[in-house]
């Protein structure tokens, strides 16, 4: 199962990388037909932005699309998180939890645009990987991240974990 990982708010992640929400959501398509052409179930917290993955996944014939909810947080409440769509749910945690809860359920991930949620997320592959043993893999769409690239600090813990893909090439890849 491919945990989906990224900037949720579609102005922030337009205006960072310098291309149109339309734009963004052609690669979104992309990335959600070549998973469930593929065969792969996906995970998410089912909000924002990246729900339009989801949407491109399940149009596509995808055959499971499970949704983090964060419905034991009393402190910031998940309202806005649309379970509805999901086929089924994982829920029970906190969203400080949410972070660990995809890591730990996910198989591998796609990265789609960089944000400081997506960096708590990929720092939980990292010592996942480095403690429990384990070598989940995270391939990142090169068109959502500025310059292509991670951050260099990321890169740099991550060097053994990332592989950077152009979404015309994503179905190769998952």
């Amino acid at each position: 199962m491919y945990g989906i990982i990224g900037n949720a708010n579609k102005k922030k992640l337009s205006d960072l990388v310098g291309i149109t929400w339309d734009e963004v959501l052609l690669v979104y398509e992309g990335v959600g037909k070549a998973l469930a052409e593929k065969g792969h179930a996906i995970l998410m917290v089912p909000e924002g932005a990246m729900l339009a993955v989801a949407r491109a996944y399940k149009r596509a014939g995808g055959k499971e699309f499970v949704g983090l909810v964060p419905s034991a947080d009393t402190e910031w409440g998940c309202e806005h998180v649309n379970a509805t769509e999901c086929d089924r749910t994982i829920d029970g945690f906190t969203w400080v939890e949410a972070p660990y809860q995809l890591v730990k359920n996910a198989d591998a991930f796609i990265e789609l645009g960089f944000g400081t949620g997506t960096c708590m997320e990929l720092n939980f592959v990292k010592y996942n990987n480095r403690f429990l043993g384990e070598n989940k893999k995270v391939i990142v769409v090169k068109e959502l991240l500025r310059n292509g690239r991670l951050p260099v600090e990321v890169e740099y813990d991550l060097k053994d974990t990332i592989d950077y893909v152009g979404v015309r090439k994503i179905k190769e890849k998952v």
